[in-house]
């Protein structure tokens, strides 16, 4: 049980974090305090999140404080400029209608969307069974947490070489009390992020063709990932991210 709060108060974390990370360029677009911003910020700021990982593992390991210091001063700066934007727009910006009350559908796929992410949270602690994860994930995850970015690693075993951002990512979750065990979060990450997306435009009343795309594609990601949760998500292989 414990276990299972501290996988669900991480990706709390992480997604508020990413969602800092992205604000401001999320912002770019359209006013920083609405709903649709914050849910483009989850996207920019995987991306942006993505590039402090692969930067800093290029000077040193990614378990570690220089690690976890670089990530902190990249959410400072973010954060920075993401209240700049606000301030900037602050008097342009026009009352609107932040939440709308969802469909009996909404609901259904609200309440789906938190049991999935429950049970994923209970299934992160056990057995990792996906081949690859043995071959060569879990490997390539422990060089970079221990070592960072090893030119010619590929050298001793060719898909060490695969250019897969999710295992330095990977390596990064594994700071902190996960000590590195956070491999176990990767993809569970991405799949929150997704189920973020959707919960947002649920609540924002948002009815475009990408809403009704994910309303369809969430359900169908769901199922193998709940179903095979020791295969494609507590084990970190990149298929499920790329899916997802």
């Amino acid at each position: 049980m414990i276990g299972a709060l501290l996988a669900l108060l991480t990706w709390a974390i992480a997604v508020t974090v990413i969602a800092l990370l992205g604000l401001a360029l999320a912002s770019l677009s359209s006013p920083i305090a609405q709903i649709d911003t914050v849910r483009r910020s989850l996207w920019w700021g995987l991306g942006v999140a993505i590039a402090v990982i692969l930067a800093t593992s290029l000077v040193t390991p990614l378990r570690g404080a220089p690690a976890a210091w670089a990530m902190a001063l990249a959410i400072a700066v973010a954060s920075a400029v993401a209240y700049l934007r606000w301030r900037s727009t602050r008097a342009r910006s026009t009352a609107r209608k932040f939440i709308s009350r969802p469909t009996s559908i909404g609901w259904a796929l609200l309440a789906v969307m938190a049991a999935a992410t429950i049970y994923l949270a209970f299934a992160a602690l056990g057995p990792v069974t996906n081949y690859d994860s043995g071959l060569y994930h879990l490997g390539a995850i422990k060089y970079a947490g221990d070592f960072g970015t090893i030119p010619g690693l590929a050298n001793l075993y060719f898909p060490f070489g695969y250019n897969a951002s999710l295992f330095p990512a990977a390596a990064f979750l594994g700071n902190g009390p996960w000590d590195g065990q956070g491999f176990r979060l990767a993809n569970g990450l991405v799949l929150v992020l997704v189920m973020t997306d959707l919960a947002l435009r649920i609540v924002s009343g948002r009815r475009t063709i990408g809403t009704r795309v994910l309303m369809v594609g969430v359900p169908v990601i769901l199922i193998p990932m709940v179903a095979l949760s020791d295969y494609w998500v507590t084990s970190p292989t990149t298929d499920s991210s790329v899916f997802a």
